[in-house]
């Protein structure tokens, strides 16, 4: 599906926001999904919760938040999103420096104690959100 939308969504400049929750995109959607909206400055609102997303996934995120100016995104439901530390770090870093996110939903996505400091470390250098 995400393949089929790659044209329109590379293309708009219009799409504010982009609600894919429940759409099973896994990590091959994710990467498809990533491939068409890096750079795109008219999307603020992301939505891809309940998408099979694993730490894989995690990368293509990590790309979208350095590339647009989202200012929501959720990511809610995917419990194997943040289950190695390494990617868990990096998404960190980028909030903590992120410009433009103001809201970030991670409901349900079994961070565990070592993803919570992670995550929490990352958002004491924001000052956007």
């Amino acid at each position: 599906g995400v393949r089929a939308m790659q044209p329109g969504l590379r293309n708009n400049q219009t799409l504010n926001q982009l609600n894919l929750r429940d759409c099973e995109l896994g990590d091959p959607g994710m990467r498809l999904l990533a491939d068409s909206l890096v750079g795109n400055t008219s999307i603020d609102v992301l939505d891809i919760s309940t998408n099979y997303i694993h730490s894989v996934g995690l990368h293509d995120n990590i790309r979208l938040l350095l590339s647009m100016q989202l200012k929501e995104i959720c990511m809610g439901v995917n419990p194997d999103v943040f289950n190695d530390s390494a990617s868990t770090r990096s998404f960190a870093r980028v909030l903590s420096r992120h410009e433009f996110l103001k809201k970030l939903c991670l409901r349900d996505c079994d961070l565990g104690y070592q993803g919570l400091h992670l995550i929490a470390d990352g958002l004491v250098g924001n000052t956007i959100m």
